[in-house]
């Protein structure tokens, strides 16, 4: 799954800024499977972070539409105030996204 595949780069990404504060790695998952989701947080290959599903647009408390969730992998920077500085941002994979989080730390 190509969101899996940039869990390796995430990871690194959240140990970079583990001790900055005002940064916070969100994580979503359309998975309609629950069980396998809730598993996939127990294994370490993950990364940590805040996670939540999304499994429905219209699922109380939905990101899609604020955050213009339209397809996975998906990458979004937000600014501390909630707003979206980059609504196709680059995967972690790419070596740019530290870059772009000191930028927004400025």
């Amino acid at each position: 799954m190509p969101c899996r595949a940039e869990f390796p780069q995430a990871k690194q990404l959240q140990q970079q800024f583990s001790s900055t504060s005002g940064v916070v790695f969100l994580y979503v998952s359309i998975d309609q499977n629950q069980v396998a989701w809730k598993k996939l947080l127990q294994d370490d290959t993950h990364p940590t972070g805040v996670h939540i599903n999304q499994a429905s647009v219209e699922q109380a408390g939905s990101l899609w539409k604020p955050y213009l969730l339209m397809g996975i992998p998906r990458y979004i920077l937000i600014d501390q105030k909630g707003r979206i500085v980059q609504a196709n941002a680059d995967h972690p994979s790419s070596g740019k996204v530290a870059a772009a989080i000191q930028k927004l730390l400025l």
